[in-house]
C-alpha cells in the first residue's frame, strides 16, 4: 500500500509498506529509496554517494556521539552512484547528531524517523 504523509513543516513523503498482522507493519520504501523497517526503533535514511569509506563515516560518526547501531542496511542503483544507508538504532538520535552527519561532503540527505511501537 502506498501513502503520502505531510510533516508539519509542511513537506510530503511517499511511504510503502504493508501489514503483516497482529498490528504490525513493514515498511519498503520512503519516497522511492528502499528500506526494512518495522516501526520498533528509531532510525536514520542516509542517502549518499556510493563510494569507499562512507560507511565508516558514518558509523564512527554515530559511535563517537554513543549511538549503537542495531541494524544496518545499505541499498544502491548502480555503482558510484545515489545510494541509501538505513540505519536502525537503540536510541534515538538527537537532532545535532543528524545535522552534522548531513553536513559531511559525500552524504546528500539525512531523515530521522523515531520508532513509533
Amino acid at each position: 500500500v502506498k501513502f503520502v504523509i505531510a510533516t508539519g513543516s509542511g513537506e510530503t513523503h511517499e511511504i510503502t509498506g504493508s501489514s503483516i498482522g497482529g498490528g504490525q507493519v513493514k515498511v519498503s520504501a520512503i519516497d522511492g529509496a528502499e528500506v526494512e523497517l518495522d516501526g520498533k526503533l528509531p532510525a536514520l535514511l542516509v542517502s549518499h554517494t556510493d563510494k569507499p569509506g562512507v560507511i565508516a563515516l558514518v558509523s564512527s560518526t554515530l559511535a563517537s556521539a554513543s549511538v549503537n547501531i542495531a541494524t544496518m542496511r545499505v541499498f544502491r542503483k548502480n555503482k558510484g552512484g545515489l545510494a541509501t544507508m538505513v540505519l536502525e538504532c537503540d536510541q534515538k538520535v538527537q537532532p545535532a547528531i543528524v545535522q552534522l552527519l548531513a553536513a559531511l561532503p559525500p552524504i546528500d540527505t539525512v531523515r530521522f524517523v523515531d520508532s513509533v511501537l
